[in-house]
């Protein structure tokens, strides 16, 4: 897979974001949603369709592919857009993602959970705040988990969540959860 074939310009990185979560999608259609020529869409999607990204079905209709190379470049695609200078850290140990976003699995209207490291529960205001930048970084619904060291406690109490999280998760900045 030649990398500079799929970030090689804005229009294919844009067309990447819009096609790596969204099913059932045709050339005409996603040129027309995005303001990009249905030429270099169609280019674009036969790149994407000979490196294993997505697949074509009914002749013209392309939906993700489901393998652990879509999943990568899901991954890269949604670390991208997270641009942490901007949050205010003062109050909080670590920030990381987990869930579909962690592991490149997410749709369109996938939530994005999020969890905070902190020694303390935070103060409402701060975590509205926070999740409201988040949800304007990231173009989605946020659900935040917070995790003091009681919150950490309750949480190891139910293994497979636990350990899901631990594994699943990308620290973002600061310390990890572990």
């Amino acid at each position: 897979m030649n990398l500079q074939n799929l970030f090689g310009s804005k229009e294919r990185v844009k067309i990447l974001e819009h096609v790596m979560t969204r099913d059932n999608l045709r050339v005409t259609q996603i040129s027309k949603e995005l303001k990009i020529s249905k030429g270099l869409v169609s280019e674009f999607m036969r790149i994407l369709q000979k490196n294993g990204l997505v697949r074509r079905e009914n002749g013209a209709v392309y939906s993700p592919a489901d393998n652990p190379a879509t999943r990568e470049v899901k991954r890269i695609i949604n670390l991208s857009k997270v641009r942490l200078r901007r949050i205010n850290k003062e109050r909080i140990e670590g920030i990381g993602i987990y869930g579909s976003w962690a592991r490149g699995t997410n749709v369109i209207d996938s939530d994005v959970d999020v969890w905070v490291k902190a020694k303390e529960y935070p103060p409402q205001e701060y975590l509205a705040k926070l999740s409201s930048q988040l949800r304007k970084m990231l173009g989605g619904e946020v659900r935040l988990l917070v995790l003091t060291p009681k919150k950490m406690r309750q949480i190891s109490k139910d293994e497979v969540f636990f350990s899901s999280l631990v594994r699943d998760s990308v620290l973002l900045w600061g310390e990890d959860i572990a």
